[in-house]
């Protein structure tokens, strides 16, 4: 029976790509114009599959917030990583689209900026 029982085959709709098909439409339109609709369709399924996984747009927008500040804290701990070369955090450039279409970056040692 090839399948091992611990590994699910992967399926359309899935949690990650819900999430990741979230994030693309939300940098794309913003939270206020994406729409349960759209991202099931990016996916490929239907909405009821989507309230399946999560209980609405307020938890993909808490999720994918969230998937945001892990980037973030990331990028900082890799420039804390750098605190003794200071060329190597001058270099330290990390954009990163928030919700809404804002551009977060982090430079070097420099405080966060946001941008339209």
């Amino acid at each position: 029976m090839g399948e091992d029982q611990g590994e699910r085959p992967h399926a359309v709709g899935g949690e990650r790509e819900i999430l990741d098909a979230t994030r693309a439409l939300f940098d794309a339109r913003g939270v206020r114009d994406a729409q349960i609709e759209d991202i099931a369709r990016a996916v490929g399924i239907n909405r009821a599959i989507v309230y399946r996984h999560f209980t609405g747009k307020e938890e993909l927008f808490a999720l994918t917030l969230t998937g945001y500040l892990d980037e973030l804290r990331d990028a900082l701990a890799q420039g804390s990583a750098h605190r003794g070369d200071p060329a190597a955090r001058r270099r330290l450039d990390v954009p990163t689209r928030a919700p809404g279409g804002r551009v977060a970056s982090v430079q070097g040692s420099r405080a966060i900026r946001t941008s339209c």
